[in-house]
């Protein structure tokens, strides 16, 4: 989170401690002021009582000395001289002090009345202000709780709000610095440099040699001019530069056209012409200037193919068969790092074309030349010189039991998968140059057509991202 909003966040908490401080302070001085008043009316109605009390006291003692002073003291010049009072003055006179009595009794209960009722109204008072003073700390309280609540949501909505411009602005930035490396990595080609190209190259119009047929002389120079060119560019190997115009030339024509997005036909036209001086031109440019290939960044997480997707892509395949390689084949592909979708498009559409979608794992016409160690596997691996690498590579004698790598699902795969790691057809598939894919599993083109349909295929199904 930015300094913005740490400092909206704890700017609006304190605001709302300190509310909530002053409103607590009001509760507490409210409650200390009513307790105060109920102190003083208590007090009051008690000394009022004791006034009342003390005055009816009076008022009976009063009585009982002019009841005293009518007996003895005003009586005596007259009344003959008897000093036993009558019975009747003396009823009267305890009658009188009875009332007396009683009348300080209904008074002293008056007053605890009184003083009761008073001491009703103060608790009454008290526990009113002191509802008050609750609800008031509640109303506080509760007005805190939504100011934090306001100022986390107002920090939270900030957090948010920088965190997705901080994320739309590291996305324009890794895009602008993906325009800048893909201008980085793109050759400056003069045009002087695909004149001299197309120099090099024969003239448009060259066609395949029948089988064992013998070309011209003319027809021999030409075919090797154009043979070096693709060898140049990756699509034939030196031993092919023979001047012979056959399925190997022809399928790395296919190769180039489907690749730089032309009409796969295999013949070499003058837009083949064309586009393949301009491919000599960008990679001698591309030599020159120091630019290579950028590095693919490979996923952290594999991502398995499914079997659904192996049936697009493998369409003559029984349920049978992909059930029993989907697993072998996924964990090759994890091991040896056939992990993005057009390493995977690849490597399945090589495998489609060399086993017929997964109906053969073993070469059904072998070359007597190869004796043991003929094609096997998902990748048909051939030769015993590479029967024995892969067997020391994998930890497994393959090559004194070189049949288990057509039984074996578990070995027919992972063989395939060391071999295209091993190979750098990684590489090649990363830059999608199907043709360099081909010719390192091959040696040639065979089965051409079939490799690049499966190709498509598997790009669509995986979605692998097209140049």
């Amino acid at each position: 989170m930015s300094s913005v909003g740490g400092s909206g966040g704890s700017s609006g908490s304190s605001g709302a401690d300190s509310a909530g401080r002053a409103e607590a302070a009001r509760a507490e001085a409210a409650r200390a002021e009513a307790a105060r008043q109920a102190e003083a009316s208590k007090k009051a109605a008690e000394d009022a009582a004791k006034a009342q009390a003390a005055q009816q006291a009076a008022q009976a003692q009063a009585v009982q000395n002019a009841l005293a002073a009518d007996t003895f003291t005003a009586a005596a010049p007259t009344a003959p001289v008897d000093l036993n009072p009558s019975p009747v003055s003396a009823a009267q006179q305890q009658a009188a002090k009875t009332d007396a009595v009683e009348a300080a009794q209904q008074a002293e209960a008056t007053a605890e009345a009184e003083a009761q009722a008073e001491a009703n109204k103060t608790a009454e008072a008290e526990a009113t202000a002191e509802a008050e003073a609750t609800q008031e700390a509640q109303a506080a309280d509760a007005a805190q709780e939504t100011a934090e609540a306001e100022a986390t949501a107002e920090a939270e909505a900030t957090a948010e709000a920088e965190a997705e411009a901080t994320a739309e602005a590291e996305a324009q930035a890794a895009a602008q610095a993906a325009q800048v490396a893909q201008v980085a990595q793109t050759p400056v080609v003069f045009e002087g440099a695909v004149t001299n190209a197309l120099a090099e190259l024969p003239a448009a119009g060259l066609a395949r040699n029948p089988a064992n047929t013998q070309p011209t002389a003319q027809q021999q120079v030409a075919n090797t001019r154009l043979q070096t060119a693709l060898n140049e560019l990756g699509y034939v190997a030196r031993s092919h530069v023979t001047g012979f115009y056959g399925s190997i030339t022809e399928g790395a024509l296919k190769s180039f056209q489907y690749e730089n997005g032309m009409a796969v036909t295999g013949r070499y036209d003058a837009m083949t012409r064309e586009a393949l001086a301009g491919a000599l031109a960008e990679k001698r440019a591309a030599e020159a200037q120091g630019i290579r290939a950028p590095e693919v960044s490979l996923p952290d997480r594999y991502t398995a193919v499914t079997d659904a997707q192996l049936a697009s892509i493998m369409p003559n395949s029984t349920a049978a068969r992909r059930a029993e390689m989907l697993g072998p084949l996924n964990a090759a592909m994890e091991e040896r790092n056939i992990s993005t979708p057009a390493r995977q498009a690849a490597f399945l559409s090589q495998i489609a074309a060399e086993t017929m979608d997964l109906q053969f794992m073993s070469e059904l016409e072998p070359d007597p030349d190869l004796g043991a160690y003929y094609g096997r596997g998902a990748l048909q691996l051939t030769h015993r010189d590479n029967y024995v690498e892969a067997g020391r590579a994998l930890g497994v004698d393959i090559a004194r039991n070189p049949n288990q790598v057509a039984t074996n699902p578990d070995l027919a795969a992972s063989t395939a998968g060391w071999f295209f790691e091993s190979r750098g057809l990684n590489q090649q598939a990363d830059q999608g140059r199907i043709g360099a894919v081909t010719l390192g599993i091959n040696g040639g083109y065979n089965g051409i057509d079939h490799r690049l349909s499966a190709y498509d295929r598997a790009l669509d199904v995986l979605g692998a991202q097209r140049d």
